[in-house]
């Protein structure tokens, strides 16, 4: 490969990296603003799956609107219902280990042995 093809293929790749990177912000821009998520959205912002999203709405955990009909539901899901759900699942911390202990002595007694 000679210096000018060799610029030439530097520029192609630099010119799709560029491109794929703008693309990816406009992408991130346009659902940072977005007030409403079909499910498929809201399980690629949470990293979850459609299937569980669709649970959590099935059971009632996920708040969501459909803009559809009753025959052909399309759920659309707020922001706010997002983080609410998450919110709601949100693990609180435990006891640190040296409570543990004492709470273990004080129901089961001392360790034997």
């Amino acid at each position: 490969m000679d210096d000018n093809n060799f610029r030439e293929h530097i520029g192609d790749v630099v010119k799709q990296v560029l491109v794929s990177f703008l693309n990816t912000y406009r992408e991130t821009k346009r659902s940072a603003e977005q007030e409403y998520f079909s499910i498929e959205d809201t399980a690629s912002i949470t990293g979850l799956s459609g299937k569980h999203v669709r649970r959590a709405i099935k059971r009632g955990e996920l708040l969501c609107s459909n803009v559809g009909s009753s025959r052909r539901p399309t759920y659309r899901i707020a922001k706010k219902d997002i983080a609410a759900w998450f919110e709601q699942r949100r693990l609180k911390q435990g006891p640190a280990k040296s409570e543990r202990q004492a709470l273990v002595q004080q129901f089961f007694g001392k360790k034997k042995g």
